[in-house]
């Protein structure tokens, strides 16, 4: 996969509008110059996913998930109808070309074929949600295109054989009766937690016969925790004091018994401080800070409200990165918050960004021409990096919905992306709009989690989807997402985002 070609949106927007000088030509001067590089191409492909009994799968085929829904299934992956429409919009959102991917659902497109901030933009007509010939379009500016698999609600008429990534599936089966003993280091000791593969915790107030959520006999090794403060009522562990990295032949069968114990050790953690401001965190473990061990995630320790410290390790060795992973919302207007924050051992003040109460509208007088676009209030663009604009609207065929999702620069007023087939006729009292707004390291990976917030492998293979969320979108097996997330860990990365109707 070529590198990712970034260059901040509006930064590539103004070099855009600075680089449309004059030009001449004389008789007599220098041959042509150099020859100029090979354009950069990108290469989508389309997959269709299902959900099959994991037994039947070949190994060949690319597994996205364990489907949660059905016991015994995954979510498999085959080639993408080759019928789906492949736009190249102009800046404007009009349609200046319409592709197809080949017989195996790719398709190929040089960044010479995209106009100046223009979009490419995958276009399905699929009725399997609202029963109509709907329209869902997910469209990428040009400043920010990379190489990606992307669902569709079609399987090929050409090919009914598997997707084939070469990269293999692994689902923790875990066993209920798989623990590990821990010894007492202290007398101030009131929970002990472990953490296997995946962020995956479970705990106890004693250290004999703790669970670990892994496999028997375990495959990787456990992290273990101590914390001196914890209630039973609401579950929450504070002031973690002792940590190791145990071995997996330490877990055992709890029908069984085991004379190794784990013996935790204090050196090197310090408490440096940590505040929460303008940010109402989930009351539930879904914050915590993460640490990566030999290409694994374990979960180091939860982080609530209250919390007024986060441990951390001087020497940080074994762990090669650390990272704040949190969820609320922005104390203002309901606008939802999601940051990875580094985690390097200084006191940490959290801190919301800078937003109002939000709005949005769909417009049609437009700073960019556009028929249609969606204005929002309620930040400031120039603070974010990447936005993404979500609409749901009617068309002219009352019987037919539009849903689109746009990734751009950020902005107030962002143009609307026409489609191939059907007219939007919007209307702001009853439109589904969300704005989220990113901001990010310029990189690869952090557009690609930034995308990856708002599709839900798990519903893609039903016949319904969450609001706000897409069903045309990019896709990432497991291990892809897992070392995608590992290279984030230590970067920082805040998403907001905000809706209407």
């Amino acid at each position: 996969m070529k590198a990712f070609k970034w260059m901040p949106v509006v930064a590539a927007v103004s070099l855009a509008l600075t680089g449309c000088g004059s030009s001449s030509k004389s008789g007599g001067g220098p041959g042509p110059g150099p020859t100029p590089p090979p354009s950069t191409t990108y290469t989508w492909q389309m997959v269709y996913l299902k959900s099959e009994v994991k037994s039947s799968v070949p190994s060949s085929c690319a597994v996205y998930a364990t489907d949660t829904s059905v016991n015994g299934n995954v979510i498999v992956a085959y080639r993408g109808n080759e019928n789906s429409n492949i736009l190249i919009h102009n800046a404007d959102g009009s349609v200046k070309e319409k592709r197809h991917p080949n017989t195996l659902g790719k398709i190929t497109i040089s960044e010479n074929d995209i106009p100046s901030n223009g979009f490419v933009s995958v276009e399905e007509l699929d009725g399997t949600i609202g029963n109509e010939q709907d329209v869902y379009l997910f469209s990428v500016q040009k400043a920010l295109m990379s190489d990606l698999t992307i669902n569709v609600r079609r399987t090929s008429a050409a090919s009914t054989s598997c997707y084939t990534t070469g990269e293999s599936f692994t689902e923790v089966d875990v066993n209920s009766d798989a623990v590990i003993n821990i010894g007492q280091v202290s007398t101030s000791t009131e929970y002990y937690q472990t953490s296997y593969i995946d962020a995956a915790t479970s705990g106890k107030q004693v250290g004999t016969g703790v669970g670990v959520k892994s496999e028997l006999p375990a495959q990787d090794k456990v992290l273990v925790t101590l914390f001196d403060s914890y209630n039973g009522l609401s579950g929450q562990k504070k002031e973690l004091t002792h940590y190791q990295l145990a071995d997996k032949s330490m877990v055992y069968d709890v029908n069984g018994s085991s004379s190794q114990s784990v013996n935790p050790t204090n050196q090197g953690v310090i408490r440096p401080g940590l505040t929460i401001n303008g940010v109402t965190l989930d009351n539930n473990n879904a914050n915590r800070i993460d640490v990566a061990y030999a290409s694994e995630v374990y979960e180091w320790q939860p982080i609530y409200q209250t919390s007024a410290n986060y441990s951390y390790v001087t020497d940080q060795a074994p762990f090669s990165s650390w990272s704040f992973f949190l969820n609320g919302e922005v104390d203002v207007s309901n606008w939802k918050y999601h940051a990875m924050l580094p985690a390097k051992g200084n006191a940490l003040n959290i801190v919301a960004p800078s937003l109002t109460a939000f709005n949005s509208t769909v417009e049609s007088s437009c700073a960019s021409g556009s028929d249609f676009c969606l204005s929002s209030s309620g930040f400031t663009a120039s603070d974010f990096d990447v936005q993404r604009t979500h609409l749901r609207a009617n068309t002219t065929n009352s019987s037919r919905v539009f849903y689109q999702t746009i990734y751009s620069a950020p902005s107030a007023e962002v143009p609307l992306m026409k489609s191939s087939t059907e007219t939007l006729l919007p209307d702001s009292n009853n439109n589904r709009m969300e704005v989220s707004l990113a901001k990010l390291t310029a990189s690869e990976n952090a557009v690609k989690y930034f995308m990856g917030k708002s599709i839900d492998v798990q519903l893609l293979t039903g016949n319904s989807t969450r609001n706000y969320f897409d069903v045309n979108g990019p896709v990432t097996q497991k291990t892809s997402a897992i070392n995608r997330y590992i290279a984030l860990m230590g970067e920082s990365l805040t998403v907001v985002s905000a809706g209407k109707n």
